[in-house]
């Protein structure tokens, strides 16, 4: 009886242990299921395709595709048309502004990430999108040469890392941060960004963030948004 209860306690605890690993499998195992229909299966069968077909291609490659792969926590994940995946992605921890005033100079917009230890792969670049930011307004003008990487948090700062290049796009209000060498696994790791100004108009501003692992054929992952507060200088916050 109590080696029963004991045998029953070590399956909970592995369990336990591995339900993230089968939940990021199931991701795995449905963006193979994405590529195999996309790349073999022509566009007008592919509209037509009923449920139970595609049930039966997630079940064929789960038995025969991923077996073979997914179990590997510490290599990224390549599908067939040559993209590259983290395994487990990195986590968007917080996003945090030196300066809360609309219209102010010099602030500093810090996000930080963390990448997981079992991340299968290097963090290639960063991609950090406003939202909402088309207007005179609400836009926001970035000085792309005063940009800083570092590992740990704004509080609790490493060492500087290098960055290759960052690159503004104003039609989309995208700010990629490319770095060199790339950010191994098991690193957390913050960008800072600095804007002429703080915005004219006061409110709620969202920041998208995308993370790519090292390469020219990657897929970003989107990791959430920042989100800052502005206020006008009538305004009080409480």
């Amino acid at each position: 009886m109590k080696e029963s209860v004991m045998a029953e306690q070590r399956k909970l605890s592995v369990t336990k242990l591995t339900t993230s690993k089968l939940i990021t499998r199931e991701l795995i195992l449905s963006r193979f299921v994405q590529e195999i229909i996309k790349n073999t299966i022509p566009k007008t069968i592919q509209k037509s395709m009923p449920s139970w077909a595609i049930l039966g291609l997630t079940a064929w490659v789960g038995a025969v595709g991923l077996a073979s792969i997914a179990p590997r926590a510490v290599e990224a994940v390549q599908l067939s048309s040559g993209k590259v995946y983290f395994d487990y992605p990195p986590r968007l921890v917080e996003a945090t502004t030196t300066k809360t005033q609309t219209f102010v100079r010099n602030p500093t917009y810090y996000f930080t990430l963390d990448l997981p230890q079992q991340a299968g792969e290097p963090l290639g670049q960063v991609a950090i999108q406003q939202q909402n930011g088309s207007s005179q307004t609400r836009q926001i003008r970035f000085r792309t040469e005063r940009s800083v990487a570092f590992t740990g948090t704004r509080t609790e700062r490493g060492e500087s890392l290098n960055l290759a290049a960052t690159e503004f796009d104003p039609e989309t209000q995208t700010l990629t941060l490319m770095f060199d060498p790339p950010i191994p696994p098991g690193t957390t790791v913050t960008v800072g960004l600095r804007p002429e100004r703080n915005p004219r108009l006061g409110g709620t501003y969202l920041f998208g963030v995308t993370a790519y692992p090292v390469g020219t054929s990657s897929h970003g992952q989107f990791l959430g948004f920042g989100q800052f507060n502005f206020f006008e200088e009538t305004e009080t916050s409480f």
